[in-house]
């Protein structure tokens, strides 16, 4: 996503600017965590973010062993909601410059089950997990816009005073 600026007899600094991005976009990167990841964990997210067919097979042994099929919740009773767990506590927020351009990021630790994928495998569950909808990105290009003005127009009030 990239910004504009176009300064109508406000003076903001580059610092000010950057400052207010970097934090707008951190707002953006805590609600898709808090409102939108959760969603990746239910039998809606099978179709609005396009997962990877499972076999027949495994979804019958996910069905029998933990009496459900929720997406991206294994089919193991030894680590069944660990990756749901892992993604929704086990987390940390960063900001900074990303390749040059103010950025916001999380990161989750996942389990090692998540990450690693049998070569016979083609699903890459981080893919899956972090897919994020179209409404999805209007929604958070809204959050960032409205923070980002909020922000700026904060920073030149300090500035200001």
């Amino acid at each position: 996503m990239s910004l504009r600026i176009q300064r109508s007899g406000a003076d903001y600094s580059r610092r000010s600017i950057r400052a207010a991005a970097m934090d707008a976009l951190e707002i953006a990167v805590e609600q898709w965590h808090d409102t939108m990841l959760p969603v990746h964990f239910t039998t809606a997210a099978l179709a609005k973010y396009g997962y990877s067919p499972r076999t027949k097979k495994y979804m019958i042994r996910k069905a029998r062993v933990m009496h459900h099929q929720l997406p991206l919740v294994g089919a193991n009773k030894a680590t069944t909601g660990e990756s749901r767990a892992a993604a929704m506590h086990d987390i940390r927020y960063s900001k900074g410059t990303f390749a040059g351009h103010p950025g916001a990021s999380v990161a989750m630790m996942m389990p090692g089950y998540f990450v690693q994928r049998p070569r016979s495998s083609s699903i890459d569950k981080p893919a899956e997990l972090t897919r994020t909808a179209p409404d999805e990105v209007r929604q958070l290009g809204e959050t960032v816009d409205e923070n980002f003005i909020r922000n700026l127009g904060q920073s030149r009030i300090s500035n200001v005073a």
